[in-house]
């Protein structure tokens, strides 16, 4: 299976809409895949062959796919993904690629499952992953697959309304939010034209957030360095307010400084977590990394039941007791 992407693609509309400086510094650096994503990859390629081919998942169970075997799990989440979207009445497009270069210079995508109809276009977007609960509302990736659909397919059925959702089947998860023609063609106006532009100018702002998890230099990256910093030791409170506390209240912090710093931590261990990744790759590639090395570590493994009780499940599912 190959992918084709752009740059400047729904995917990754939220970091380059809010990072436009991302797009050059990250031009032409290597894709680097993991197994979580190529999990994803193959789950997405199962409900295109049920989908389109009529194909069941289930009969690719036990089977390996670019490396990756189809566990249970991934046909159940095919099979619900699939069934939630053919609930839907109107044409069907699937794995479609879908150009928008009207507000984006040769911008386009892949979406994963659209449903047309008389006035209404809704866009499911299936997210194989469990790590992170993804929401609908106002989301830019769904929102510029919409242009998308609108750039091609108007001229036949006139959108004025599109009902964007996204499906998350392991986590038992879908959520739905409908934004008008006129609302989707303001935003399409007033931000993605003019961030797209920013991006390609090669002058884009760079901007840390949440969107920076996707992105190639995100170990690297010195504005999301300081911006990591900067919720950790940053403004807390200024010198006036720590010099008018008692000793009692500035040794501890109180419950609404707590929050604060609860609004930090996902993207204080996501920025920790991809140094410590970094890291690794340097120094296994003989990079050095300050008098950092990687040292030998030790596991041990052990069976969770006694052998009696592996014994009893084996022979329910029919197998012989000599086996």
């Amino acid at each position: 299976m190959t992918l084709a992407h752009s740059p400047l693609g729904p995917s990754s509309a939220e970091r380059w809409i809010n990072c436009p400086g991302s797009v050059s510094l990250t031009a032409g650096l290597p894709d680097t895949k993991s197994e979580y994503a190529a999990e994803g990859t193959v789950a997405h390629h199962l409900t295109e062959v049920m989908r389109r081919d009529g194909i069941a998942a289930s009969s690719f169970l036990g089977q390996t796919i670019d490396e990756i075997l189809v566990k249970q799990e991934m046909v159940d989440a095919v099979e619900m993904f699939v069934e939630h979207v053919e609930e839907t009445p109107g044409f069907a497009l699937i794995e479609v690629r879908t150009h928008f270069g009207e507000w984006v210079p040769e911008g386009f995508g892949t979406l994963d499952d659209a449903r047309l109809a008389p006035g209404k276009a809704t866009i499911t977007d299936f997210k194989y992953g469990k790590g992170e609960q993804v929401f609908a509302e106002n989301n830019s990736q769904l929102k510029v697959y919409a242009l998308g659909v609108l750039a091609e397919w108007d001229w036949l059925y006139d959108f004025q309304n599109f009902v964007l959702c996204v499906h998350q089947p392991r986590l038992d998860h879908i959520d739905t939010w409908t934004i008008s023609r006129a609302d989707l063609l303001a935003w399409a106006a007033s931000v993605v034209k003019p961030k797209a532009a920013e991006a390609l100018s090669g002058k884009g702002k760079v901007c840390a957030g949440d969107w920076c998890q996707w992105c190639k230099i995100k170990a690297t990256c010195r504005v999301r360095a300081t911006w990591v910093f900067n919720s950790v030791v940053g403004d807390f409170e200024s010198i006036e307010d720590a010099a008018s506390r008692t000793p009692a209240e500035a040794a501890t912090l109180s419950n609404s400084e707590i929050a604060v710093a609860l609004t930090a931590i996902g993207n204080i261990k996501k920025w920790c977590a991809a140094i410590e990744a970094h890291a690794m790759s340097e120094i296994k590639h003989g990079h050095e990394v300050g008098d950092y090395k990687i040292v030998a570590g030790r596991s041990s493994r052990g069976w969770g039941l006694d052998a009696e009780e592996i014994a009893g499940i084996w022979t329910a599912k029919g197998l012989a007791v000599d086996d």
